[in-house]
């Protein structure tokens, strides 16, 4: 009935144990293992509802955070930097119209939690360039956010 490959039982079990609210783990449990979708692989449907819980986790005063990063690392060919990422989230926190809300404070330190918290679903290459580990993680961003030519484009001047 569940997908029994080890990346998605991993995956399972570390947002169960980074779950803040015991009297509700039952629920979350159940939540995390409904991922019978028609049209995603169940690992990648697991990995759409961990972007989820991060966004409610990150995006109380910088709403899209996570959508700028995560895109951004998705669209990118050979990888970002810690500090292109940084960048770009800054770009479009002042951009009007841009992936983070308009007037957003762009907090230091909530993009480092975030990037931390990100970090178990990147891999680094010899110029800390970060890419997505799977292809499973790298398909529930794209489903995710809608990345689409519109949002490449709107990363063009920053992203290689």
């Amino acid at each position: 009935k569940y997908p029994r490959q080890p990346l998605f039982l991993i995956t399972l079990l570390n947002e169960v144990r980074v779950f803040d609210n015991f009297s509700k783990v039952t629920e979350r449990l159940e939540d995390l293992l409904n991922v019978m979708d028609p049209k995603m692989h169940p690992v990648s449907k697991l990995f759409e509802k961990v972007l989820i819980r991060i966004e409610e986790d990150y995006e109380e005063y910088s709403k899209g955070i996570t959508m700028c990063v995560a895109s951004a690392i998705h669209v990118s060919k050979t990888g970002l930097t810690e500090d292109e990422i940084k960048d770009l989230v800054l770009e479009q926190a002042h951009m009007k119209g841009g992936m983070i809300l308009a007037g957003a404070n762009f907090d230091v330190n909530l993009f480092r939690r975030l990037f931390l918290r990100l970090q178990t679903f990147l891999m680094s290459d010899t110029f800390n360039r970060y890419r997505f580990k799977n292809e499973f993680f790298s398909l529930a961003v794209a489903h995710r956010y809608e990345v689409s030519k519109d949002k490449r484009d709107s990363f063009k001047n920053t992203v290689k």
